[in-house]
């Protein structure tokens, strides 16, 4: 679920909803394409820190917004997955196969399973 953020992030990328899946897209996104980024994904501070190199690289926001609507899939479209931990196992598996970075999907899709479990 989206909530309604006006930090400087959201500020710069003209998008005041945040959700997790977002930022996890975004830091994927900036980390494939060779931005150095201090820390780790899911960490605190994750936010600031793509604030600071979004915002101290011309261009950068721009890039992101295009990718954004050709990459990143409405909320809504996502309403489906709410069919439990076998579906979320599913989905998690075929993420792995298809990414070419699998070995850093682990952490993000364990943070997925609780909103499908629960």
């Amino acid at each position: 679920m989206a909530i309604h953020f006006n930090d400087r992030l959201a500020r710069i990328l003209d998008d005041t909803s945040h959700n997790r899946r977002h930022d996890i897209w975004l830091w994927l996104q900036l980390t494939t394409n060779n931005v150095q980024l201090s820390g780790d994904v899911n960490q605190p501070g994750m936010r600031s820190t793509m604030t600071h190199v979004i915002s101290s690289t011309p261009g950068l926001s721009e890039i992101i917004k295009n990718k954004e609507t050709e990459q990143l899939l409405p909320e809504k479209c996502l309403e489906w997955m709410n069919e439990g931990k076998r579906q979320a196992e599913w989905l998690s598996s075929k993420l792995r196969e298809r990414m070419p970075f699998s070995d850093s999907i682990a952490p993000l899709t364990s943070g997925l399973t609780p909103e499908f479990i629960e």
